[in-house]
């Protein structure tokens, strides 16, 4: 069932012409079960939140779950419940992660992977049990021994697996397009846009705004290794009977990946770098090196984003032919960059991506700390800020001017000089930044 804001606005104007799709951007829909949830910021923006319901018929948040019948199910957090009888039929919940459980899970083994098949609601504590059973491949097996020392509890109804949501994911978009939506949509209408997918690549991907516009950047392995003892012919190592990659990455003159196809296998010899030093490694007997082969052009995207009067966080839409989607970043106004949802601190809080990890050298004698970054030169897209966890919470500084002299590590009684990496400048850092310098919000859903 199609349930997208798409489908709804047009189907409410038969004569509007198709233009009208293409004008809408596929959001997030709650349905007559599931809400959606929902990050709220405080400056009055929302973005909705990955994988999260609430469903109101439990009242209770749930998630996406595969089940024992091979379907995917919105399902409550829930610890296990367990069979206390040679015939399986009598179950108990056992607490081991929830204080106060409201639901139980019971689980059955399939081919050795352990699946949701059951749903109860939690009832008052009971005593402790010696031993229980599982059904294995469809047959009661036991007694193994239980000596957690854990609570128990009854279990007073059964929830049946038809009362909860179903959920299928499947993808949106022409089917000559090379972009596809990933969506996840629920029995009850409920619409959750997840991702994007190369359908050339085959591979999931993300927005990223390079310099010369945005592109969807897939989710692939990282070459390091080589086929040459100069290190310059790069390739990967894949095991015998792993699928062997169609595309991987690495990084480029520019600053910014590079993706590629593969060649026909090697038997080697491989190299791998070792700080400046380019140095043999050994294949495994079960291992194959294949080099890198022509280079893939990207899917580019358009980007534009909403110009809502009032919050500083602005929802980013993007374009892939008629398909229109929002970005999983906000635009941040004040910064005047992308930020993404992360917890600092007691809130979620949309912090600038990207961040680039700061460290502590010294001045001379190692006497007095000197946070700096490293920045790779060029880089693909302009760093403002970094980010350092030498206290307890992360704290985030803006980056400065490029540090010229000399800086050292180590102790006072054993301080030698710094080299930076290759390709790389030394940058200051700003005093740290109050946590409240960027927009904090919590997450609920509809009700």
């Amino acid at each position: 069932m199609r349930a997208s804001i798409v489908g709804a606005v047009v189907a409410a104007c038969s004569g509007c012409g198709d233009q009208l799709e293409r004008d809408v951007v596929d959001d997030a829909v709650s349905g007559a079960q599931l809400k959606v949830e929902w990050t709220f910021y405080g400056d009055g923006s929302r973005q909705p939140a990955p994988g999260a319901y609430y469903d109101i018929e439990l009242a209770a948040r749930c998630s996406a779950t595969r089940w024992a019948d091979g379907k995917d199910r919105c399902a409550p957090a829930a610890d296990p419940a367990f069979y206390v009888d040679a015939a399986c039929e009598a179950l108990v919940g056992r607490g081991d992660s929830i204080e106060k459980p409201r639901f139980f899970l019971g689980y059955d083994q399939i081919g050795g992977e352990r699946l949701p098949a059951r749903l109860y609601r939690a009832g008052p504590p009971v005593e402790p049990v010696a031993q229980i059973y599982e059904k294995i491949d469809g047959t009661c097996q036991g007694p193994f021994s239980n000596t957690t020392q854990l609570p128990y509890y009854d279990l007073i109804d059964e929830i049946r697996a038809t009362d909860l949501v179903a959920l299928e994911e499947r993808e949106v978009g022409a089917a000559d397009a090379r972009i596809g939506l990933r969506v996840l949509e629920g029995e009850d209408g409920s619409h959750v846009p997840l991702g994007l997918h190369d359908r050339v690549l085959d591979a999931p991907c993300r927005a990223v705004d390079r310099p010369d516009g945005a592109v969807c950047e897939p989710e692939v392995r990282v070459a390091y290794q080589y086929l040459d003892p100069a290190c310059e012919l790069p390739a990967i190592i894949v095991f015998e009977g792993s699928p062997v990659p169609a595309v991987v990455t690495r990084g480029d003159a520019t600053g910014c990946p590079t993706y590629f196809g593969l060649g026909p296998p090697s038997a080697g010899p491989v190299y791998q770098r070792a700080g400046a030093a380019c140095a043999g490694i050994a294949l495994g007997p079960n291992e194959r090196a294949y080099p890198l082969g022509a280079p893939l052009a990207l899917a580019a995207l358009e980007r534009s984003v909403e110009d809502v009067a009032g919050p500083r966080l602005q929802r980013i839409a993007l374009a892939a032919g008629a398909l229109r989607f929002y970005d999983e970043h906000m635009f941040d106004t004040a910064t005047r960059g992308a930020c993404s949802r992360t917890t600092l601190g007691d809130a979620e809080r949309c912090l600038p991506d990207p961040l680039a990890p700061a460290r502590i050298l010294f001045s001379a004698g190692c006497a007095l700390e000197v946070p700096i970054v490293e920045l790779r030169e060029p880089t693909c897209a302009p760093v403002a800020f970094a980010i350092t966890s030498t206290n307890l919470e992360p704290e985030l500084h803006a980056i400065g001017d490029r540090i010229t002299t000399p800086l050292f590590t180590g102790s006072p009684g054993a301080c030698s000089p710094y080299t930076p990496q290759a390709g790389t400048s030394m940058r200051a850092l700003g005093p740290a930044l109050p946590a409240d310098t960027f927009v904090g919000g919590h997450v609920a859903g509809e009700r």
